[in-house]
């Protein structure tokens, strides 16, 4: 059975942190209570037309402004399956096999209520935190996006490259190295690893294919970093332990086509 709103009303949308932001449900909006069977409140489904981009883009700005005071660990694990989810969603549409028109309308969605540049240096900035936290799922989520971006967006992943922790710069040593020494080589799973060398493949093809604004130099740079963590990789990869024979495979195999092409 539907009811109907005889007045507005306002509602907090999931995961907002500011009080003051509230989406209006007209008066006339129609609605139906489902019983939830886990307690005894009733869950109430509006039938209302919104842009649901606009509200993800809002839900990953709240997860990131609040990403590092994430201390309660079952909060934290329900927000990081969000945020995955979120981003792998993104990840779809922003690749190859979307027109770049209908991308970019995402993306233009998707950063609608957002307090920084675009939702792209949002997720960026999500990236940077989970590099520092070693948040292994959020960044194999992560760098399949910046995977993603290339083709069509390869502006975005070349400048975050050039300012990220990722790779070593100014005496310090890049995070890829440290998160392969503390969490991989432990653990004997190479996700990361991996889809990191899939996405300095990219960004090779990329730089000897497409005319991009973005600096030759600077990419030659962010290149030359990533190859000498590579080859210390390369020349250690097949003494580790693994969870899994594939990954040692693909490992040797995609590092050959990268040094060998």
């Amino acid at each position: 059975d539907l009811i109907v709103l005889k007045k507005e009303i306002l509602v907090k949308p999931p995961m907002e942190s500011d009080k003051t932001v509230l989406l209006p449900m007209p008066k006339d909006t129609r609605a139906k209570i489902i019983p939830l069977t886990s307690n005894d409140e009733d869950a109430i489904v509006f039938l209302y037309s919104y842009n649901g981009w606009s509200l993800l883009g809002r839900m990953l700005q709240n997860i990131c402004d609040n990403y590092l005071d994430m201390n309660d660990e079952p909060v934290k694990l329900k927000r990081r399956e969000i945020l995955i989810a979120i981003i792998d969603l993104v990840t779809q549409v922003v690749g190859k096999d979307t027109p770049i028109e209908r991308s970019t309308e995402i993306l233009q969605h998707l950063s609608g209520y957002v307090s920084d540049d675009d939702i792209v240096s949002v997720i960026f900035k999500i990236f940077e935190q989970a590099l520092q936290f070693r948040d292994f799922p959020v960044l194999c989520s992560g760098l399949k996006l910046l995977v993603a971006l290339i083709p069509n967006f390869s502006h975005f992943v070349w400048s975050y490259l050039a300012r990220s922790g990722l790779i070593a710069r100014n005496g310090k040593g890049g995070l890829a190295a440290t998160i392969l020494g503390t969490t991989e080589l432990t653990n004997g799973k190479y996700d990361f690893t991996i889809i990191l060398i899939e996405l300095v493949n990219q960004l090779v093809t990329e730089s000897v294919t497409l005319e991009t604004d973005f600096p030759d130099r600077m990419k030659k740079d962010i290149l030359g970093r990533f190859t000498s963590h590579l080859l210390n990789v390369y020349e250690s990869y097949q003494y580790w332990k693994y969870t899994s024979f594939f990954q040692r495979f693909k490992i040797g195999s995609s590092l050959t086509s990268l040094f060998t092409n």
